[in-house]
């Protein structure tokens, strides 16, 4: 402001309007009213103190009062009032503007803040499209969890602590993390993470330090209700420093983030649906005949390191046909996945079955139960007998011939089979509903 800084009236103006008042009244009463010199004087000398010094105009005012008749109390008083009015208005007006002025500095002031936090914020959204081409790469759960951690760290520079859980049917376990050295976790989220996987909703807590978010990931797949637990559910938990208004920024960010990853976990969902369609049989869900010897094949290399022996059950039901024709396919199909149950209710932890084709099944059997392969393979067969649940023939009862052969040495992987399934053609031939050794 180009103007002088205001005086306070009681400041240099007040005495010295006091001065020349007290004057001017001292004149008037010894010359028995004031003469029109002395009224005219001390009007502009009132001008000259308040209004030259604070607003040209007020010595415009002034012009009229001149005109007044002269002698007159009226010019004495109307100069007076308007020196003393004229400093105590100016200075209220300076005051008044000088308000406004500091409040429009600090608007323009939060005004170019915001506009940083927000510029800021536009340039995280191309680490979104990167994180979102390289979820779309990850081909398994830890892939993907890594990627989303990193995603964390470049998008909110504030971060504390990252953690991504995944799982399967309710249950979630650490896949990833990045910590802050300077913080420490000691709360137990176990809870809150169960919470989001299990409800699908995001919780945010706010203290005056730091939010913690903690986002749900879903694989957001149309599906049969049944393999619900099959697919993967996930949970991002993030940790950041308080900002102020950029937390709600942050969580915008974090949020768009969570549903990326639970893009991603629908691809690794699909990923594992197809090497699952490519590696077992849809009618069964075991092994197909390929993935086995694959398999027969690996376990055998081992065994001959260790000088170990391997097992394989070779497994043909009993007139599947007679059923497929009696009671139509569907009832066959029923029977086929009966038998498949049974093998796997029967068998040690560490065996592997498969649909070897038809109504055949293989079974491979590890180096640490392959002393038990017969004892095995008679399991088997009384578990089949014993499975009477046919919905079209309640009262069919299931059997197979099975024949079981034990790796010998350096026994090639086709030539172990060829043993038990030769053995398991002999049970057919004996009769069926037996078990033969290889």
């Amino acid at each position: 402001m180009g103007t002088a800084p205001p005086t306070s009236i009681i400041g240099i103006q007040g005495p010295a309007i006091g001065l020349s008042a007290a004057a001017g009244v001292a004149m008037c009463l010894v010359a028995g009213g004031p003469p029109w010199w002395a009224a005219h004087a001390f009007g502009l000398g009132i001008a000259s103190i308040a209004g030259l010094r604070r607003s040209p105009w007020a010595v415009a005012a002034l012009v009229p009062l001149l005109a007044l008749p002269t002698g007159s109390w009226t010019v004495l008083a109307a100069c007076a009032a308007l020196g003393l009015a004229v400093p105590a208005c100016w200075e209220l007006w300076q005051r008044i503007e000088g308000a406004d002025e500091r409040l429009l500095l600090r608007e323009v002031g939060i005004a170019h803040h915001e506009c940083g936090v927000l510029q800021r914020h536009l340039r995280r959204y191309p680490t979104l499209m990167d994180t979102c081409q390289s979820l779309s790469s990850a081909r398994d759960p830890d892939a993907l969890a890594d990627v989303l951690c990193r995603a964390v760290e470049r998008i909110v520079p504030a971060w504390l602590s990252i953690q991504v859980y995944l799982g399967t049917g309710g249950r979630q376990s650490i896949r990833a993390r990045l910590q802050d050295p300077d913080h420490e976790e000691i709360e137990d989220l176990s809870q809150d993470i169960a919470y989001v996987a299990g409800e699908l909703r995001p919780l945010i807590r706010r203290g005056p330090i730091n939010v913690l978010a903690c986002l749900p990931l879903r694989s957001e797949r149309r599906s049969d209700p049944e393999a619900e637990d099959a697919h993967h559910r996930g949970v991002l938990l993030v940790r950041f420093r308080s900002q102020g208004a950029e937390d709600v920024l942050n969580l915008e960010i974090l949020h768009a983030l969570g549903r990326l990853g639970g893009l991603g976990l629908a691809a690794v969902d699909l990923v594992a649906e197809a090497q699952s369609l490519a590696l077992r049989d849809e009618l069964t869900g075991l092994f197909g005949r390929h993935e086995f010897f694959r398999r027969l094949q690996e376990t055998l290399a081992g065994a001959r390191r260790e000088d170990d022996p391997v097992g394989v059950i070779m497994c043909d039901m009993d007139h599947l046909k007679r059923v497929n024709d009696t009671f139509g396919h569907a009832t066959g199909d029923e029977a086929l996945r009966l038998v498949s149950k049974a093998i796997i209710e029967t068998l040690p932890s560490a065996a592997i079955a498969c649909r070897y084709g038809g109504e055949e099944f293989g079974v491979l059997i590890p180096p640490e139960a392959a002393a038990q392969t017969e004892a095995i393979a008679g399991a088997l067969l009384q578990a089949i007998r014993s499975h009477k649940c046919l919905e079209a023939a309640p009262d069919l009862c299931l059997t197979a011939s099975l024949g079981w052969a034990i790796s010998d040495g350096n026994e090639l992987p086709t030539c172990l089979m060829a043993r038990a399934d030769a053995a398991c053609y002999r049970a057919k031939d004996g009769g069926r509903n037996r078990v033969e050794a290889g």
